[in-house]
């Protein structure tokens, strides 16, 4: 009978690390799980906010697409005090 101890374990071996969640996991789950469980409650509300959001986005994003056009790459000087004076170019992408 041979002994073939290769496989075994002399000393107690650790798996990997495992990292605890971030601050931000442990507010935002539960903040999640209860706006969840509000829309489902309350489904008219969440539907109007989500409508509002949305109606809110597109507004942002039609006003800075009408700013950049109306400024034609000029750039505006701002006298910012205590720094001097700050150009600013705005050009769509």
């Amino acid at each position: 009978m041979s002994s073939n101890t290769s496989h075994l374990c002399t000393r107690s071996e650790r798996g990997p690390a495992v990292d605890s969640p971030s601050f931000a996991t442990l507010v935002g789950f539960p903040v999640l799980l209860v706006a969840a469980l509000v829309a489902l409650s309350y489904p008219l509300a969440a539907a109007t906010a989500l409508a509002a959001t949305a109606l809110a986005v597109k507004g942002t994003q039609f006003g800075l697409a009408a700013l950049v056009r109306r400024t034609n790459d000029a750039p505006r000087r701002v006298t910012v005090p205590g720094v001097g004076t700050v150009t600013v170019s705005i050009a769509p992408l």
